[in-house]
């Protein structure tokens, strides 16, 4: 007899409700005193769940991004003061770029946005059912979406705060405006991916962003007086002298960029080693 793996199991999906059927699955069997060899096999007959010594096909089960969720519809509406909570309202799936190192670029094809109308309809669904005062934005970058603006003019008399999170430089470079409406939302924090430190490796992640759109970006962040800017970077391990010059310099730069009233902004480099990911152009990159 095999030895128990170090995993219990693997769930390959993020469908809220298949989800919440899974954790009602431990739940039933928990309560009926099952032993985990029992569970483990009540829930290989959830799709995509799977043991790790026993692979079988499954799949996928991807957040059924235009399909509302069953579950805000059994949840308690809070009535009584204060914050009522957040709901999530996904407005695209996948992602447009063709980034190589990025699974979401690959895996989830063809991206497909959430039409403003049909969006703002789940959001009145979601405000009904929930009674939340803050709803969070799913998508891989929100400012992608063509219809953002619409978007943001029909969820503003419905909750009090909007949840943005990640977004594109180059999309901030061409529509510079956004910056503005982000503001008047209360957000202070911007979060965009640089991911190479130079043009040429952001060509080898085909990142398609050049140091003009990164430049012109970033000095229209530091106008508007933007608390603090978050940039991804990822560690390719082809960095070489011209590429970290090459990045000295644009650090350079941004040290001597100033606010209108003369203060600098907060910056914060979160660096992460580059993953292969399948299915990716990159998968067979020696590691």
């Amino acid at each position: 007899m095999s030895p128990e793996p170090p995993i219990d199991g693997i769930f390959v999906g993020e469908d809220l409700d298949e989800i919440a059927r899974l954790f009602g699955a431990v739940r039933e069997c928990k309560l009926a005193g099952m032993s985990k060899r029992e569970t483990l096999a009540r829930l290989c007959e959830l799709p995509g769940f799977f043991e790790p010594n026993s692979p079988r096909p499954v799949k996928k089960l991807n957040a059924r991004t235009f399909v509302p969720s069953d579950l805000y519809a059994r949840m308690p509406v809070n009535r009584g003061e204060g914050n009522a909570g957040k709901a999530t309202l996904a407005i695209s799936e996948g992602c447009a770029g063709f980034c190589s190192f990025c699974a979401e670029s690959f895996a989830r094809k063809p991206y497909r946005e959430n039409p403003s109308e049909s969006a703002l309809a789940e959001a009145r669904r979601l405000k009904a059912e929930t009674g939340a005062d803050k709803i969070d934005l799913f998508s891989f970058n929100f400012n992608m979406h063509r219809d953002f603006y619409r978007l943001i003019e029909g969820l503003v008399p419905l909750f009090p705060e909007i949840g943005l999170k990640s977004q594109r430089f180059d999309s901030i470079a061409e529509d510079p405006a956004l910056i503005e409406v982000e503001k008047a939302l209360g957000k202070s924090v911007f979060t965009c991916g640089l991911e190479g430190i130079s043009d040429r490796l952001r060509r080898f992640l085909n990142k398609n962003l050049s140091d003009a759109q990164v430049r012109k970006s970033i000095e229209t962040l530091v106008a508007a007086s933007v608390r603090e800017i978050k940039v991804f970077l990822i560690a390719t391990a082809r960095e070489g002298r011209e590429d970290l010059d090459e990045w000295t310099r644009l650090l350079s730069w941004i040290g001597g960029l100033r606010t209108p009233l003369g203060k600098q902004v907060r910056f914060v480099f979160s660096v992460t080693p580059l993953v292969r990911f399948p299915h990716t152009p990159l998968e067979f990159e020696p590691a």
